[in-house]
């Protein structure tokens, strides 16, 4: 069977599709004049350019996909050192400001707070793991998450260090005894920190441990693991020819496969999605790993919710001044909602954001007391002062509690400093929601105020900003945590954000 076109039919499509393709060109150079006059307007002129050697940045983009080295320092860092603490750059979906200034940042994230938003391609990107939650959602969506989840980080429910001790006995056993010469074997902490944050972080949330500390011990003592245990590993078989994964190693994969997806551009994502290729087999595995064990404690907190009274989110105590019971997360949260994806979805940004910022700052810790003796002999002989020690004959040391330990002024200067040169989100990404003014960063003498046009996407880097030498001195690569004494920082130290979205757990 043929179909034949008249030509009056043929004339009438082509017609449509000029006077399309005509409303576009129209709307679009509305739109340009719009924003030149509002650039105008505000004096604003634009930043440096970064220039790259193929149209719209591509081979830029190939490498950022590409890179296997130290990506902040050798591909982020150098384009601020080379072009500018605020410059712009030409990418496959349009211009892409920079910034690494305080003020623009504390535009971006507080007195312009409502101009910017996270856009949909995070949302987009984090939705088959994380779904929709704190972390992913912009608006009242996200009002509505951050007002579901404050009551529970209250100084109270965080303060609890006596749950965290038995995670750390496993992290010792996980070290090793100490050998001759006083001195463990050589061990990868970095893997030893995730899992210890990640038991520590499912017990808070969940009420149960995934012991991915206990399971990988038994793991290399040749016990293997309990596949009806908490970590609710999946075994290969013909269906799932993958290898089995655990809990720790199926949530890092989720990560990483995310992480490396959002280097591409959001039409690539599709090609990268399919079953044909390796890397998203594993993370299809690893969700369902990751959701089962999720699902798992969200229906047992329903249950339980379900046949207590009506009560307040925050545990009392059994009696005045007795033992408080234990605070979990999700059994609080059941009591304010029974949406089963919510709970889920908000448990898994909470684990994610708690998991790898304290895994992070506990690698580098330690790797910058290995790189400086003397400041790990000063913070040391700090803490045994304040809180003595465990060891004979000094077993009347003083108890380590929350607020003693936000007083030892050593140790938190120490922290500051290694947050400051190792910050663990040193990257971050706005996208603007109208045509909106950054107040420095243009012009010549890159003092002019910069416009952003509505949709742009605005990245800053708190990892450069907190290495600039015009803000913290000509050392300001160099560990040197007493720079913190009687300092006050401002927006140029940025280790939990800022504005309405810093961060809950920042305590």
């Amino acid at each position: 069977m043929t179909f034949a076109l008249s030509p009056p039919f043929i004339t009438s499509l082509i017609s449509l599709l000029f006077l399309r393709l005509l409303y576009t060109a129209v709307a679009k150079s509305r739109k340009n004049a719009k924003f030149k006059s509002f650039a105008l307007s505000n004096h604003c002129e634009p930043p440096p350019l970064q220039v790259d050697m193929l149209p719209y940045g591509i081979d830029r983009l190939a490498k950022f996909v590409t890179i296997k080295g130290d990506i902040l320092d050798d591909f982020i860092a150098i384009r601020y050192y080379d072009t500018g603490y605020t410059h712009r750059f030409s990418g496959v979906s349009g211009e892409v400001v920079c910034t690494s200034d305080p003020q623009n940042i504390q535009a971006i994230l507080a007195l312009r707070f409502a101009d910017f938003e996270l856009g949909a391609t995070r949302k987009e990107n984090f939705a088959p793991l994380l779904g929709s939650g704190i972390f992913t959602s912009d608006g009242l969506e996200w009002e509505h998450s951050r007002a579901f989840l404050r009551p529970q980080f209250s100084r109270e429910q965080i303060s609890d260090l006596e749950s965290a001790e038995r995670h750390i006995v496993n992290l010792f056993r996980a070290i090793g005894p100490v050998a001759e010469g006083m001195w463990t074997k050589e061990v990868d902490l970095l893997e030893l920190f995730y899992r210890f944050t990640l038991d520590t972080a499912t017990e808070f949330l969940f009420g149960e441990s995934t012991e991915s500390q206990v399971a990988e011990l038994s793991k290399k003592q040749g016990g293997g693991i309990d596949k009806d245990g908490p970590e609710n590993q999946l075994k290969s078989s013909p269906k799932n020819p993958e290898p089995e994964m655990d809990f720790a190693t199926a949530f890092t994969t989720a990560q990483d496969f995310l992480s490396w997806q959002l280097r591409f551009p959001s039409p690539l994502w599709p090609i990268i999605q399919l079953p044909i290729f390796s890397p998203y087999r594993r993370f299809s595995q690893a969700l369902t790993i990751v959701h089962r064990f999720a699902n798992k404690y969200v229906d047992i907190a329903l249950k339980s919710a379900a046949k207590k009274p009506a009560m307040a989110s925050f545990p009392p105590s059994s009696e005045k001044g007795g033992p408080r019971e234990r605070f979990v997360m999700l059994e609080a949260l059941a009591e304010k909602t029974q949406d089963r994806d919510q709970l889920r979805d908000q448990l898994l940004q909470i684990l994610l954001a708690g998991r790898d910022t304290t895994a992070s700052l506990l690698s580098w810790s330690f790797a910058l007391l290995a790189q400086n003796p003397a400041i790990f002999s000063h913070l040391r002989s700090s803490i045994l002062s304040t809180f003595g020690s465990a060891e004979p004959p000094d077993n009347s040391d003083n108890p380590i509690t929350f607020t003693a330990l936000k007083s030892c002024r050593p140790l938190s200067h120490f922290i500051s400093e290694v947050l400051r040169l190792y910050p663990v989100l040193p990257c971050n990404f706005r996208v603007a929601t109208h045509n909106t003014i950054l107040p420095t960063g243009g012009g010549p003498d890159g003092k002019s105020p910069i416009a952003i046009r509505e949709g742009q996407l605005v990245t800053y880097s708190v990892y450069v900003m907190h290495r600039r030498t015009d803000i913290w001195g000509e050392d300001a690569a160099e560990f040197k945590p007493e720079r913190w004494e009687g300092r006050k920082a401002g927006w140029e130290y940025l280790p939990f954000n800022g504005g309405p979205r810093i961060c809950l757990g920042r305590e």
